[in-house]
């Protein structure tokens, strides 16, 4: 089965209201924190207008390491992991 590309998959908006986002910040000696916050929309009329309620969780990273995206596949894994086991929490599918 042939996937859509991007720009021929239309974008409905329709979200959940909680979710989690991710960002880089970079901090010293090399160093940068991915973060990951939880998230709330309002999904009725903003519903890809996100509000932080809470920090999930972080990992320090070696800038020079992240921008050669040389991570060990067990690293990779678990940063998805963790960011799954967050979303199916957040929906209360899991305590």
């Amino acid at each position: 089965m042939k996937r859509p590309k991007i720009s021929e998959i239309s974008d409905t908006r329709v979200r959940s209201a909680t979710g989690v986002v991710a960002c880089l910040t970079p901090i010293v000696d090399g160093k940068t924190r991915l973060v990951f916050d939880d998230v709330r929309s309002d999904r009725e009329s903003k519903p890809t207008a996100w509000t932080p309620t809470a920090l999930f969780t972080w990992k320090e990273l070696d800038f020079a390491q992240l921008q050669k995206l040389q991570f060990n596949e067990r690293e990779l894994a678990q940063i998805g992991e963790n960011l799954l086991i967050r979303l199916l929490a957040l929906q209360g599918s899991i305590r």
